[in-house]
C-alpha cells in the first residue's frame, strides 16, 4: 500500500517540475514537421472535440496577450498547484 506522504509529495513536485519546464522555450525543426503516415485523421475524434473550442477561444485571445505571458500564467498555474497540493489543500477541502 502506497503510504499517504507519496500521494501528496509526487503530485505536488510533479506540478512544480512542470511549472519550470513550461518557462522552458521550445524548439522547431523543419525535419519535426513531415506529417505521419496517417496525416491528421490519425487524430483522435476526443481530441478534436477538445481542441476545437480551444483554438477558437485563443484565437480571439491571441492578438492580446503578449507571447511571453502565457508560459508565464501556465506555470503559475501549475506551481500554485503544486503548492496547494503540497500543502495539503485537497484534503482539506474534501478530496
Amino acid at each position: 500500500m502506497v503510504q499517504e506522504a507519496v500521494t501528496c509529495w509526487v503530485p505536488g513536485l510533479s506540478f512544480l517540475a512542470i511549472a519550470l519546464w513550461t518557462l522552458v522555450p521550445d524548439k522547431f525543426d523543419e525535419k519535426d514537421a513531415k506529417l505521419a503516415r496517417s496525416g491528421v485523421f490519425g487524430t483522435t475524434l476526443g481530441m478534436m472535440i477538445a481542441d476545437v473550442p480551444a483554438v477558437f477561444v485563443g484565437g480571439r485571445i491571441a492578438d492580446r496577450l503578449p507571447v511571453r505571458l502565457v508560459p508565464a500564467i501556465a506555470a503559475a498555474n501549475f506551481a500554485t498547484l503544486g503548492l496547494a497540493t503540497l500543502l495539503g489543500a485537497g484534503e482539506r477541502l474534501g478530496f
